[in-house]
């Protein structure tokens, strides 16, 4: 048997491989819970494309898990310390957390290019908003996320997840 690690949106679900008719709730929960202790999924290679044959559970696990961690990615390694009975670390703030939101920013940006990358990036934005608990005015929120100027969009990022304002909020 050929293991390997793959991306969880590489992994294609064609409903007609699921013998059941829906995914049990508190199953994928348990499994998001015992994470570290599952087995792997089984997919198979067609077509160039990787199908889920079984393990539709875990898949869903892990997707809840990686939307857990929309606009807080350090959430997974915390998940993971969590599961391995270890301290987790603490969540960034201040400039560790405006360099990540930077970071990502810039990454979203050289992958698509700026045209496209500034639209991707706004969900991002928004997520990290959001998990941060961070209470700005629409208009500085609108500048943020539709920003089409990346040196603009940066410069907001810097003032708005700045400690000041997040212990403001």
């Amino acid at each position: 048997m050929d293991i390997r690690e793959l991306p969880i949106d590489e992994v294609v679900l064609d409903p007609s491989l699921n013998l059941r008719d829906r995914l049990d709730d508190f199953t994928v929960e348990r499994y998001a819970d015992a994470w570290n202790r599952l087995p792997p999924v089984t997919v198979y290679e067609v077509d160039g494309q990787w199908l889920l044959a079984d393990g539709f559970h875990r898949h869903a696990a892990a997707v809840m898990i990686g939307r857990g961690a929309q606009g807080q990615p350090w959430r997974v390694g915390q998940i993971a310390a969590g599961l391995a009975e270890q301290a987790p670390v603490p969540a960034p703030v201040g400039d560790e957390l405006v360099e990540i939101v930077i970071e990502h920013y810039e990454g979203v940006l050289s992958e698509y290019g700026v045209e496209v990358g500034v639209r991707a990036a706004r969900k991002h934005l928004d997520w990290y908003l959001e998990a941060s608990g961070i209470a700005i005015d629409r208009e500085t929120r609108r500048g943020l996320v539709e920003g089409q100027d990346p040196a603009e969009v940066i410069a907001s990022i810097r003032s708005i997840f700045a400690s000041e304002l997040r212990e403001a909020a």
